[in-house]
């Protein structure tokens, strides 16, 4: 089945990106001695734009991997055991999925960079699944590095910037320094967040539980325009949901950048980091997407299905991407857990739809 996703069509200019990741085929449209950057033959007409190594339109690029050919990085796998572990898919709408190499390193990379935020968008959200080989190496040990998204400028590298990553079998991120174009008001000078404490309105959910599972992920970033973020007074936040699609447990808010985070958070300005709506990077953060950048010595691959990009103007809690009726049957779109303003200082527990990982 080729094309955007359903849910992306019904969003209409909402949807930015949508790349199901069901093309039996990819082409190289750009490429140099450490890259490649890739198109599906099924991708629809909303491809993602990569802005590293360069800028392009692409279903995928590929980074100091080693290889910069499709197959020397990618499988497309119809692997029948590993798709049952979706229950409730659409076989003929998942029929695939596109999976790394096994023990590869370097980045893979999909998504939009930059989004076109306009003078109104509020709100961004990217969402994927994955499944991780039951071998799979996130940072730790002989594998030394382990990004998994960065949200920050147009320009690759350029700071501020999120970047979300896997540490020490955590989730974690890190480059919030005030000397990286960061604010947070009341303290001039801080660096974190470190040691694989993370910002969580509950306990983390050990990354292990990713291994031999599909899991939906999805990365909402509130007030990405810095216009919202420090001139409008609200702050810049960030959120990280996650779902067992092939248990089908309930959705967990695992990571809440405005929760803050306590004991040995910061290398300097801590050791707690309380977040204030005075907590801001000084520029615009228009661009969304995967990193996957692994070093060092590490087993495993991943495996994707059905990533999309969007957008909105109204930042009231309610906004997400959540499922797609391919992957998990219904109706799709929304999200199992629905956050909204006024229950953003509640515990997941009094959230309704919502379990606590305390």
């Amino acid at each position: 089945m080729a094309g955007n996703e359903a849910l992306c069509e019904a969003m209409g200019s909402n949807c930015v990106m949508s790349e199901p990741f069901q093309s039996t085929t990819y082409t190289r449209t750009t490429s140099g001695s450490n890259y490649g950057l890739f198109t599906g033959d099924q991708s629809g007409d909303k491809l993602g734009l990569v802005n590293h190594p360069v800028a392009g339109v692409a279903s995928v690029a590929s980074h100091d991997t080693g290889s910069n050919t499709f197959a020397g990085n990618y499988d497309i796998s119809t692997d029948s055991a590993i798709l049952a572990l979706l229950p409730n898919r659409d076989p003929v709408a998942v029929a695939r999925f596109l999976a790394t190499k096994a023990g590869y390193t370097g980045a893979h990379r999909w998504g939009y960079a930059p989004v076109d935020l306009g003078s109104t968008v509020k709100r961004l959200a990217m969402r994927w699944y994955s499944y991780h080989s039951t071998d799979y190496a996130f940072h730790g040990g002989a594998c030394t590095n382990g990004k998994i998204l960065h949200s920050g400028q147009p320009l690759w590298g350029s700071l501020p910037r999120v970047t979300f990553q896997s540490y020490n079998g955590e989730t974690n991120h890190y480059e919030f320094l005030n000397t990286l174009n960061w604010v947070w008001t009341g303290h001039a000078s801080f660096d974190g967040i470190v040691g694989g404490h993370g910002c969580r309105p509950g306990a983390a959910l050990p990354l292990s539980a990713w291994r031999g599972k599909w899991y939906r992920h999805e990365f909402v970033v509130r007030r990405p325009r810095n216009a919202d973020a420090e001139a409008g007074g609200l702050g810049f936040d960030f959120q990280f949901f996650t779902k067992n699609v092939t248990d089908d447990t309930d959705e967990i808010e695992e990571y809440r950048f405005s929760s803050g985070c306590q004991g040995n958070c910061l290398v300097t300005g801590g050791p707690n980091f309380d977040w204030n709506t005075g907590t801001y990077p000084t520029e615009d953060m228009p661009s969304l997407h995967s990193e996957f950048y692994r070093a060092g010595t590490c087993a495993g691959w991943q495996g994707w299905i059905y990533a999309m990009v969007a957008k909105w103007d109204t930042d009231t809690g309610s906004e997400r991407i959540g499922a797609a009726s391919e992957v998990e049957g219904g109706g799709g779109g929304g999200g199992h857990l629905q956050e909204r303003e006024s229950q953003s200082m509640l515990l997941p527990s009094m959230i309704p739809g919502v379990i606590s990982v305390w």
